[in-house]
């Protein structure tokens, strides 16, 4: 992966939601096993230099828009809050082969702004309460 220059985007916040789901132990036990490997696995790519982006892969209408509870995953695990953040801005935009145009609050690039009341770096799960959204933050959004 680290020499093609491929993404590992782990998901980890769907293995979660299954396990709280799931009525047996033999199940949750299955899902902790599985996120022990995962989390393995994303540590390894990441000792090695592999790029790690943000996904949450939602199986079902009610998962969109929890990407707060990715971040959470991955920082639970494995990650740094910084890196989870970067993994959902710098590195999925690249992902996509967006790199110049979205992934980071730059001169020439779109955003879409949020805030939150507090530190993410200090509290990761502070990003499920977003407290406001500035939708489509470019040049063309001024006035002036």
């Amino acid at each position: 992966m680290k020499s093609k220059g491929v993404y590992l985007v782990p998901t980890l916040s769907v293995i979660d939601a299954m396990s709280r789901s799931r009525r047996t132990n033999d199940f949750r036990q299955g899902s902790v096993r599985s996120l022990n490997r995962c989390a393995q696995s994303v540590a390894s790519a990441k000792e090695i230099g592999v790029k790690i982006a943000d996904g949450s892969d939602p199986a079902a209408t009610d998962r969109h828009g929890k990407n707060a509870e990715e971040l959470e995953a991955m920082t639970r695990r494995v990650l740094k809050p910084l890196d989870a953040i970067r993994a959902a801005t710098t590195s999925a935009a690249d992902l996509i082969g967006w790199p110049d145009d979205v992934g980071a609050v730059e001169v020439g690039k779109f955003a879409d702004l949020i805030a939150v009341q507090g530190d993410p770096i200090a509290d990761i799960t502070i990003l499920h309460h977003v407290k406001f959204v500035m939708k489509r933050a470019d040049e063309s959004s001024r006035t002036t």
